[in-house]
């Protein structure tokens, strides 16, 4: 049973993912359900991380690769909702320097999806 919840909207032509609970299991769902919507020709992504409440290891792994799968189609991925536990994460592992982090939808999609 995965830990990670993920409910998946729309707005004009991005898929936002809106994650919740805890992202530390081995747990496929996250990057099939990305790679579901990249067959279908949908390459915008925004990860809204406000519900996560932890993110291990397998956590960053499985967002570094949903990024490489979403780059190497010509989509783009943002973050936006980063608790202050999950944001620490990515200043330790400098991807605060490499993925687009947002502090609210808005701001993202206004920016990332131009």
């Amino acid at each position: 049973m995965s830990l990670l919840a993920i409910n998946s909207r729309s707005v004009s032509d991005v898929v936002i993912l809106d994650l919740s609970g805890r992202f530390s299991v081995v747990d496929d769902s996250l990057r099939e359900l990305v790679n579901s919507h990249l067959s279908e020709g949908r390459r915008n992504f925004l990860l809204n991380l406000a519900g996560v409440s932890y993110l291990g290891t397998w956590g960053i792994n499985q967002i570094i690769s949903i990024w490489t799968s979403i780059r190497n189609r010509g989509g783009a991925m943002g973050l936006v909702g980063l608790v202050d536990r999950v944001r620490e994460v990515f200043v330790i592992t400098n991807l605060i320097t490499v993925l687009p982090i947002y502090g609210d939808e808005t701001e993202a999609l206004r920016h990332l999806f131009k």
